[in-house]
Parts: C-alpha cells; sequence; structure tokens
C-alpha cells in the first residue's frame, strides 16, 4: 500500500524501497534512518555496499543526537533579499521609541510645590501609574512626623538639607536611605528637613494621616 509524502510524490512504505528512494542522500542520513529504526542494518548493506564502513562512521550514538544533528545535515532555505532591510527597519523604530519614551524632563520653573500633609509639602517629579511609584521632593516643616505606614515597593531617600529620623536613624544633608518593601517605618524631622523621594502611592498607614487642606 503506498501513500503521499508532502511534496505529493508516492512511495512504498517497506523500508528497502524507502531506502532505495534515497539513494542521492549520504552516509549521516541512512545511518540516522538505521538508528530511529526505519531501516535495519542488513537492508543498508544491501542498497550500497560501499556506504557499510561510512555509515558505521557516522553512526550517531543515540536517537536524541540524531533528532539533534538532523537539522544541520540540511541545506539552508534561501531568505527573502527584503528581510535584512525590514528587520534593520524595525529595529531603528525600537530604538527611537526607547528613546522618546525613556526622557521625561521637569525644568525648575515647572516644579510647584504642592500641600500634602499638615506641614509637608510635594513637587511629583515623575508618576508611574504601571508600577504605582512616584518621585518627588519633600519638603517638612520643623516637628513634623509622618505617621507608621508600609510600602508595597521599596523606599528610597536622599537628604538636600535639615535633619530627618526614620525609625531611630538619623540622616543629615548628603545622607541615603532604602527601606525595603514591607518595612514598618515612621519619619520625624526636629528642625525641618528636604529631601528627595521615590516612594509607593499605595501607603498602607497603620496611625491616621492628617492631609493637609488643599487650597
Amino acid at each position: 500500500m503506498a501513500t503521499q509524502s508532502s511534496q505529493g510524490a508516492g512511495y512504498d512504505q517497506n523500508p528497502s524501497s524507502l531506502a532505495r528512494s534515497m539513494v542521492e542522500a549520504d552516509a549521516f542520513t541512512l545511518s540516522a534512518l538505521c538508528q530511529l529504526g526505519i531501516l535495519d542494518s542488513e537492508t543498508h548493506v544491501e542498497i550500497d555496499p560501499e556506504w557499510s564502513s561510512a555509515a558505521n562512521s557516522a553512526m550517531p550514538a543515540s536517537a536524541d543526537s540524531v533528532l539533534a544533528a538532523w537539522p544541520y545535515q540540511t541545506a539552508p532555505l534561501p531568505l527573502n533579499p527584503n528581510l535584512k532591510e525590514r528587520v534593520w527597519q524595525q529595529i531603528q523604530t525600537g530604538i527611537a521609541d526607547h528613546r522618546e519614551a525613556a526622557l521625561t524632563s521637569l525644568r525648575q520653573a515647572e516644579q510647584v510645590w504642592q500641600p500634602f500633609q499638615e506641614g509637608v509639602e510635594i513637587v511629583q517629579l515623575y508618576v508611574d501609574e504601571e508600577t504605582r511609584s512616584i518621585s518627588c521632593l519633600l519638603k517638612a516643616e520643623a516637628g513634623v512626623c509622618y505617621p507608621a505606614h508600609r510600602n508595597p515597593i521599596p523606599e528610597e531617600i536622599y537628604m538636600l538639607g535639615g535633619d530627618l529620623s526614620v525609625n531611630g536613624q538619623a540622616l543629615a544633608a548628603g545622607d541615603y536611605l532604602y527601606i525595603p518593601t514591607g518595612t514598618v517605618h515612621t519619619l520625624t524631622t526636629e528642625r525641618g528637613c528636604i529631601c528627595y523621594l521615590h516612594t509607593s502611592l499605595d501607603d498602607e498607614f497603620l496611625q491616621p494621616l492628617v492631609l493637609a487642606a488643599s487650597h
């Protein structure tokens, strides 16, 4: 009984007939057929005894090695001559889009201090809604206490001036503090301070936060 190949040509499923139809195949291909159990060694020698020694030397160690090596025995398909140009255009477009998205500036004249908590003002430098994070400048009056809270992301503080205490750790101008995700912390200042702050938009407060009245 015959069946049709993907090219439409018929061939007998008998291994000998299949092997004879591959007279142009090299020793690796025939030995691979033996290794995969499609062609036995006797039929292999029957097709062409001169291939016997070459087939033995080309015989892969296992079926896995046959499957791994066989793609490298086939001739590469010709590529579309326009493929390189299209890929290069897509790369250039992606680089341009990335450059546009990566640059965000806020000039000093555009920075507006807004009331946040009683005695605290902030300048929103950048808000990322995807990560629910904010980069801002924070200015606090003397004696302000920012109540105990935790953040779903790490918090970072860089001191620009004044004093700040975080869970009893004193910070002054030029100091940097990294607060890991989920750490409960309280911020207090004795004489007032100004700092850069990167934090979450979704603080979980463990004590009431008194927001400043909007003007």
